[in-house]
């Protein structure tokens, strides 16, 4: 029974070559498009997960509830762990982290002024403690898990970096410089983090708070990551109040208050969090949710393309139908044979589909901004889950039209009555209405992000960053690099702070003038020199800016901004004390000497928040050169040679302000840009499917475009009345495509501190674009229907 439905299926796809062609092409893309990001969503959602009891790990994040407003990073005092373990019954194990991002790893004992970028490897680094182990299933390849960790100079290398430094060489035992690690040895070899793994590392060093007592070891500092393994049917409220409890007991500032996150809601639930830079790779939920609903409309045209190809072509089946009833053939046996065709269609679309992708998989890493684990030739298991879901998918796509072709009567059949069927007219209609829907709710999504993204690049950020260069200079020699560079012609201003502007800076907790400590509020603090505010056109609305004239700026004044003023609740801020609660938990006093006006110094999706400036040149480590316009090149190429000159050991880099300040929309361009891309794809095969309804409609209207021409019809009027029973329903479809697209972006936008106002603008143009797209569509078959001889339509009637 089932080769001779899967022979006549074959034999009627190929009878049918157009009908096929538009058919599998249609599914094909759509399944594509859908795998594509069917994977992407899956790989966001099972991030951490390989970990044996995921579900019981937490990451300890802390809540700031000043009066400034409550903010959510992602670190913690480090003594809370080990009191924590100590106290809570229901924590097992517990581990600080510290994320140092990429540094110089050299093979061999040398210096660490010898360390240059030939004869070293930039390798991403951690650190963190024995017990990390028992929370985390990274495995240890080589060496002794209990104890990899225990003295300060073990390293542990990833097998993919002890290749890079010793090549095929056992690296165990082996020397190997790092700085900040003395004598440093490969203790053991352990396995490269899974790509779906948030953290990330191909080093592993020991974290010893000794080194850095002041931050490490202070219940007054936020600094390291911290996670706990909690046991089985813990309450995660009742372990979160012992966290506080045990914060108060020692005196944690009342400003902090610990929380928990589980393990497995790090990777899409920490988008607002701050200080999260070891949470490599993590996304935005709504953009993953977002997604994954784009998938499944994609996947909805092209099953709407299907159903209404196969409910319009039906009357070509009727006799067939009529014929297979009459000798016998039951409704069963009919929708099987038809059920197999659809299957059989699908499955060629969905191995055609797996191909594309395995073949495109590098390009679409590139566009995706991540790379996916996926391989149908070596993992067998997955190749039959997408050949399951293919049956899967063509027995949903197919029955409908099974169902409807299996139930005509053949009295009515053999008199053709089915063509003109009302009914089965509509519906086609209204999945086109749904089918373009669709398509203008993901163009009119597109714009809307685009015209986002276009209102903060012109944001007005408070400073000047065209032509303004940024480069880091080591510790020694700064006042003389500044000096030597304000000297080159190009050059109009020096400036120098202990940040970027766009990123996170240090956090204290200030008491304002007029407050206790219970009032106490958190301000950022950037270092700087007294020329700081020159290359960035940065204003002072009162008082004055720190001056080498008064000796005293350097001990104990400061500048603020006027959201720092009005968080204060000064109406007279010059000359008022502002208490500083330092690493050790000492109090320092400054007195204000000017306030600078707002500007934008951490990113376009957060408020301007307050901060405090202090006159501090040995922090002072990023310098801001403001250029001329002209022969900026020449310029760079002059201040790369002073740099070389002065610091022949390091490395000269820069970046632009403006490039960095543009840095930051990547992800919202790469959204936007991946909705343009499946949005083009679904008017594709939107389109596919409506120039085989118009064929259809075509043939059906032979007759009727032939008596109309008899009797003097014009061209034009012929192609107008084929049109208008489509385009209505995509002129219709706006009623639908609106709303929803308007819903969805707004649910991104709420992401936004400012937010551009979402004007009916997009929606307009999404909706004529398609409409002229749906046109130019139909006018090819229309005008050669109504360029036909009638005298042909018209021989067989």
């Amino acid at each position: 029974m089932f080769n001779n439905y899967l022979k006549i299926a074959i034999r009627n796809i190929f009878r049918q070559k157009a009908y096929t062609f538009i058919n599998v092409i249609g599914l094909t893309i759509g399944l594509t498009i859908s795998l594509v990001i069917a994977f992407y969503v899956t790989d966001d959602l099972t991030f951490d997960n390989f970990h044996k009891d995921a579900e019981n790990i937490y990451r300890v994040l802390t809540i700031e509830n000043s009066s400034s407003g409550d903010m959510i990073y992602s670190i913690t005092a480090g003594p809370l762990i080990p009191a924590a373990v100590e106290s809570i019954p229901e924590i097992t194990v517990g581990a600080r982290t510290f994320n140092i991002g990429r540094a110089l790893v050299a093979p061999g004992n040398i210096t660490p002024q010898e360390m240059t970028e030939n004869n070293s490897v930039r390798l991403r680094g951690f650190l963190t403690e024995n017990s990390f182990f028992n929370i985390f299933s990274f495995d240890l390849i080589k060496g002794d898990k209990e104890k990899a960790l225990l003295e300060p100079n073990a390293v542990l290398l990833t097998l993919q970096a002890a290749e890079a430094l010793f090549g095929n060489d056992d690296a165990v035992g082996k020397s190997i410089t790092i700085p900040g690690v003395q004598d440093a040895y490969v203790a053991g070899i352990i396995s490269q983090p899974p790509l779906n793994s948030h953290i990330q590392f191909d080093f592993i060093i020991p974290l010893r708070v000794e080194n850095n007592p002041l931050w490490w070891d202070s219940w007054e500092n936020l600094m390291l990551g911290a996670y706990v393994k909690l046991t089985p049917n813990a309450s995660l409220a009742e372990v979160e109040n012992k966290f506080i409890e045990v914060a108060k007991q020692n005196n944690m500032p009342e400003i902090y208050q610990p929380q928990l996150q589980q393990l497995l809601d790090v990777h899409l639930g920490s988008a607002q969090n701050r200080y999260d830079g070891s949470n490599i790779g993590k996304n935005d939920e709504t953009v993953v949710y977002v997604l994954a609903v784009i998938g499944f409309l994609v996947i909805l045209v092209a099953a709407i393309n299907f159903i209404n190809l196969s409910t319009a072509r039906a009357s070509k089946r009727a006799r067939e139908v009529g014929m297979r009833k009459v000798i016998g053939s039951t409704k069963g046996k009919l929708i099987a044979q038809f059920l197999s065709e659809s299957v059989f269609l699908t499955i060629i679309a969905m191995i055609i589909s797996m191909v594309i992708i395995q073949i495109l998989l590098p390009s679409l890493d590139d566009l995706l901004g991540k790379q996916l684990d996926v391989n149908f030739i070596t993992n067998p298991p997955l190749s039959f889950l997408m050949l399951f879901m293919a049956v899967l998918i063509g027995s949903i796509a197919g029955l409908y039209p099974a169902l409807v072709l299996s139930s005509f009567k053949p009295v009515t059949i053999l008199k053709g009555d089915f063509s003109r069927s009302s009914i089965g007219v509509i519906i086609r209609r209204v999945l086109v209405f749904f089918q373009f829907g669709i398509t203008i709710a993901l163009i009119s999504g597109v714009l809307i992000i685009m015209d986002q993204i276009e209102f903060l690049r012109n944001l007005d950020m408070g400073y000047n960053r065209d032509q303004v260069l940024t480069t880091f200079a080591p510790n020694n020699s700064r006042d003389l690099y500044k000096e030597r560079l304000k000297k080159i012609p190009g050059v109009i201003s020096v400036g120098r702070s202990s940040g970027i502007l766009g990123s996170n800076f240090i956090r204290y907790e200030v008491i304002p003038e007029g407050r206790k400590r219970d009032d106490s509020q958190m301000f950022m603090q950037l270092a700087i020199d007294e020329s700081f505010i020159d290359p960035l056109g940065i204003k002072i609305s009162d008082g004055r800016n720190f001056s080498g004239n008064f000796p005293a700026d350097t001990s104990n004044s400061i500048l603020l901004n006027e959201t720092a003023v009005r968080k204060a609740g000064w109406i007279n801020p010059i000359g008022k004390r502002l208490d500083l609660v330092e690493v050790d938990g000492s109090i320092t006093t400054k007195r204000v000497i000017g306030i600078v006006k707002d500007f934008h110094f951490t990113n376009a999706r957060q408020e301007v928040e307050p901060l405090f400036f202090q006159l501090n040149t040995q922090n002072s480590f990023m310098f801001i050169i403001k250029l001329a316009g002209g022969k900026i090149n020449e310029t760079i190429e002059k201040i790369q040679s002073l740099y070389s000159e002065i610091y022949p050991n390091a490395n000269f880099n820069y970046q632009f302000l403006d490039d960095l300040f543009d840095q930051q929309f990547n992800n919202d361009r790469d959204f936007a840009g991946n909705i343009a891309y499946f949005s083009g794809f679904a008017i594709f095969i939107a389109c596919l499917g409506l120039i085989g309804l118009v064929s259809y409609s075509v043939e059906q209207k032979k007759a009727e475009i032939a008596v109309r021409k008899v009797l003097g019809s014009g061209e034009a009027g012929i192609v107008f009345i084929l049109a208008k029973d489509f385009l209505k329903w995509v002129i219709a479809a706006n009623l639908i495509a609106w709303p929803a697209s308007y819903y969805g972006i707004s649910e991104w936008l709420n992401g936004f501190v400012y937010r551009a106002p979402i004007s009916v603008i997009p929606f307009i143009i999404a909706g004529i674009s398609t409409l002229i797209i749906a046109l130019m569509t139909i006018l090819y078959e229309s005008i050669k229907a109504a360029r036909a001889n009638p005298v042909k339509s018209l021989r067989n009637e």
